[in-house]
Protein backbone atom coordinates (compact mmCIF):
# COMPACT_ATOMS: atom_id res chain seq x y z
CA UNK A 1 0.00 0.00 0.00
CA UNK A 2 1.49 3.56 -0.66
CA UNK A 3 1.75 6.42 1.45
CA UNK A 4 -0.79 8.13 -1.40
CA UNK A 5 -3.55 5.43 -0.09
CA UNK A 6 -2.98 5.91 3.37
CA UNK A 7 -2.95 9.46 3.50
CA UNK A 8 -6.46 9.85 4.80
CA UNK A 9 -6.00 7.54 7.65
CA UNK A 10 -6.11 9.74 10.74
CA UNK A 11 -6.28 8.96 14.80
CA UNK A 12 -7.90 12.28 14.75
CA UNK A 13 -11.06 10.80 12.97
CA UNK A 14 -11.47 8.76 16.30
CA UNK A 15 -11.93 8.60 20.08
CA UNK A 16 -8.64 8.80 21.16
CA UNK A 17 -7.26 5.66 22.75
CA UNK A 18 -5.74 5.54 26.96
CA UNK A 19 -2.61 4.59 25.50
CA UNK A 20 -0.54 4.60 21.55
CA UNK A 21 -0.09 0.90 21.93
CA UNK A 22 -1.25 -2.19 20.24
CA UNK A 23 -0.29 -5.00 20.95
CA UNK A 24 -0.49 -8.48 18.41
CA UNK A 25 1.39 -11.44 18.83
CA UNK A 26 5.22 -10.69 19.32
CA UNK A 27 4.77 -7.42 17.58
CA UNK A 28 4.12 -4.30 19.89
CA UNK A 29 2.31 -0.94 17.21
CA UNK A 30 2.90 2.92 18.67
CA UNK A 31 -0.16 5.46 16.97
CA UNK A 32 1.34 8.32 18.75
CA UNK A 33 -0.36 11.47 16.51
CA UNK A 34 1.57 13.77 18.79
CA UNK A 35 -0.87 14.06 21.50
CA UNK A 36 0.08 11.62 23.79
CA UNK A 37 2.26 12.83 27.50
CA UNK A 38 5.03 10.45 29.66
CA UNK A 39 1.92 9.86 31.56
CA UNK A 40 0.14 7.90 28.73
CA UNK A 41 3.11 5.62 28.38
CA UNK A 42 3.09 4.53 32.18
CA UNK A 43 1.32 0.83 31.44
CA UNK A 44 3.52 0.61 28.16
CA UNK A 45 6.90 -0.81 29.25
CA UNK A 46 4.66 -3.08 31.86
CA UNK A 47 2.64 -4.62 29.02
CA UNK A 48 5.75 -5.04 27.09
CA UNK A 49 7.51 -7.10 29.52
CA UNK A 50 4.32 -8.80 29.81
CA UNK A 51 4.31 -9.44 26.06
CA UNK A 52 7.92 -10.49 25.94
CA UNK A 53 7.77 -12.97 28.50
CA UNK A 54 5.39 -14.81 26.07
CA UNK A 55 7.94 -14.51 23.19
CA UNK A 56 11.64 -14.55 24.47
CA UNK A 57 13.45 -13.93 21.13
CA UNK A 58 12.49 -10.68 21.16
CA UNK A 59 9.24 -8.17 20.42
CA UNK A 60 8.75 -6.37 16.47
CA UNK A 61 8.23 -2.75 16.98
CA UNK A 62 5.91 -0.58 14.68
CA UNK A 63 5.56 2.91 14.99
CA UNK A 64 3.00 4.51 13.24
CA UNK A 65 3.00 8.04 12.03
CA UNK A 66 -0.65 9.03 10.78
CA UNK A 67 -1.65 11.42 8.33
CA UNK A 68 -1.99 14.78 10.23
CA UNK A 69 0.53 13.84 13.17
CA UNK A 70 2.18 16.66 15.24
CA UNK A 71 5.76 16.84 16.22
CA UNK A 72 5.85 13.99 19.17
CA UNK A 73 7.33 15.98 22.41
CA UNK A 74 10.92 16.04 23.15
CA UNK A 75 10.04 13.73 27.11
CA UNK A 76 7.95 11.64 25.40
CA UNK A 77 10.80 10.73 22.53
CA UNK A 78 12.82 10.21 25.38
CA UNK A 79 9.88 7.85 27.46
CA UNK A 80 9.92 6.12 24.50
CA UNK A 81 13.69 5.31 23.73
CA UNK A 82 14.11 4.14 27.30
CA UNK A 83 11.65 2.01 26.73
CA UNK A 84 12.98 0.56 23.75
CA UNK A 85 15.84 0.04 25.37
CA UNK A 86 14.76 -1.45 28.32
CA UNK A 87 12.80 -4.69 26.49
CA UNK A 88 14.44 -7.10 23.73
CA UNK A 89 12.95 -5.82 20.40
CA UNK A 90 14.21 -7.48 17.33
CA UNK A 91 13.40 -4.73 15.13
CA UNK A 92 11.64 -1.74 14.57
CA UNK A 93 10.09 0.09 11.53
CA UNK A 94 8.69 3.44 11.27
CA UNK A 95 5.90 4.06 8.95
CA UNK A 96 5.06 7.72 8.12
CA UNK A 97 1.79 7.35 6.54
CA UNK A 98 1.92 11.25 5.60
CA UNK A 99 2.06 11.65 1.54
CA UNK A 100 3.83 14.33 -0.40
CA UNK A 101 6.22 16.91 0.91
CA UNK A 102 5.30 16.47 4.84
CA UNK A 103 5.75 12.98 4.54
CA UNK A 104 9.25 12.92 2.69
CA UNK A 105 10.24 15.27 5.41
CA UNK A 106 9.01 13.57 8.45
CA UNK A 107 11.17 10.15 6.37
CA UNK A 108 14.08 12.32 6.40
CA UNK A 109 14.11 13.51 9.55
CA UNK A 110 13.26 10.47 11.02
CA UNK A 111 16.52 8.64 9.21
CA UNK A 112 18.65 11.42 10.34
CA UNK A 113 17.36 10.85 13.74
CA UNK A 114 17.69 6.91 13.10
CA UNK A 115 21.41 7.26 12.04
CA UNK A 116 22.00 10.01 15.53
CA UNK A 117 20.60 7.82 17.65
CA UNK A 118 22.25 5.49 20.32
CA UNK A 119 19.98 2.40 20.57
CA UNK A 120 20.63 -1.21 20.89
CA UNK A 121 21.99 -3.21 17.55
CA UNK A 122 18.92 -4.01 15.43
CA UNK A 123 17.78 -3.40 11.94
CA UNK A 124 15.08 -0.34 11.24
CA UNK A 125 13.28 0.84 8.18
CA UNK A 126 10.93 3.51 7.22
CA UNK A 127 8.24 2.77 5.47
CA UNK A 128 5.36 4.27 4.00
CA UNK A 129 2.14 2.18 4.68
CA UNK A 130 1.92 -0.98 7.36
CA UNK A 131 1.61 -3.60 4.59
CA UNK A 132 5.26 -2.56 3.57
CA UNK A 133 6.06 -2.46 6.86
CA UNK A 134 4.88 -5.81 8.16
CA UNK A 135 6.35 -7.66 5.06
CA UNK A 136 9.83 -6.10 6.02
CA UNK A 137 9.16 -6.58 9.86
CA UNK A 138 7.77 -10.18 10.12
CA UNK A 139 10.29 -11.87 8.71
CA UNK A 140 12.19 -10.49 11.32
CA UNK A 141 10.62 -12.51 14.20
CA UNK A 142 10.53 -15.71 14.93
CA UNK A 143 9.70 -17.86 12.20
CA UNK A 144 11.08 -15.82 9.50
CA UNK A 145 9.70 -15.23 6.24
CA UNK A 146 6.50 -18.04 7.26
CA UNK A 147 5.53 -15.26 9.24
CA UNK A 148 3.85 -13.44 6.04
CA UNK A 149 1.40 -16.08 6.27
CA UNK A 150 0.28 -13.95 9.36
CA UNK A 151 0.34 -10.35 7.37
CA UNK A 152 -3.61 -10.14 6.80
CA UNK A 153 -4.05 -10.75 10.36
CA UNK A 154 -1.61 -8.24 11.48
CA UNK A 155 -3.27 -5.70 8.87
CA UNK A 156 -6.48 -6.00 9.95
CA UNK A 157 -5.42 -5.40 14.02
CA UNK A 158 -3.59 -2.57 12.88
CA UNK A 159 -5.80 -1.00 10.31
CA UNK A 160 -8.78 -0.93 13.16
CA UNK A 161 -6.94 1.65 15.25
CA UNK A 162 -6.45 3.69 11.59
CA UNK A 163 -9.73 2.82 10.97
CA UNK A 164 -12.65 5.91 11.59
CA UNK A 165 -15.38 5.49 13.58
CA UNK A 166 -18.88 5.01 12.53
Amino acid sequence: MSAQANSGLRLSDRPRPDDPVVLWRDVFAVFDDGSYAVRDYASVERRLFEQQTNFPHGLGCLVVIPTGAKRIQDDVRAEIERVLNAISVRALCWTVLEGGFRGATIRGTLTTLNMLGRRKNYPTRITGGLEEALEWLLPRLDQGASRLRDMDDALAVFRERLSPVG
